[in-house]
């Protein structure tokens, strides 16, 4: 077994555990949908690439009100500063993606870090 069976296999796994909706722990989901981007099957793949994992945890990234400031919420120091990693994560997800193969790099945040 080499390594790319072994990657591709975790993928699979992973991609359907996230299928089946089997967690509910939003936060959680969004932390699993940037691993996920991280994975490539084929060069000449042009869907579900980082660009389309990286949309769906944006997007549900947004709903949870990630990208707002949290000086006034309610979150622990702990959540605060996950919270603030995973944006991080995202728009360097993001931008690497671009880089990689060769997309405009754009942004769909306004956040303050």
């Amino acid at each position: 077994m080499g390594l790319q069976f072994l990657l591709r296999q975790h993928f699979k796994r992973a991609k359907a555990l996230y299928d089946a909706d089997y967690e509910e722990d939003r936060v959680i989901i969004v932390q699993a949908l940037i691993l996920l981007g991280w994975y490539w099957e084929e060069p000449g793949v042009v869907t579900k690439t980082v660009f389309y994992w990286n949309g769906l945890a944006t997007t549900i990234a947004q709903a949870l009100a990630m990208h707002r400031n949290p000086s006034g919420s309610r979150l622990s120091p702990a959540d605060k500063r996950l919270w603030k990693r995973i944006l991080v994560d995202l728009i360097h997800q993001r931008q690497v993606g671009a880089v990689a193969i060769g997309r405009p790099a754009t942004s769909a945040w306004s956040i303050q870090i």
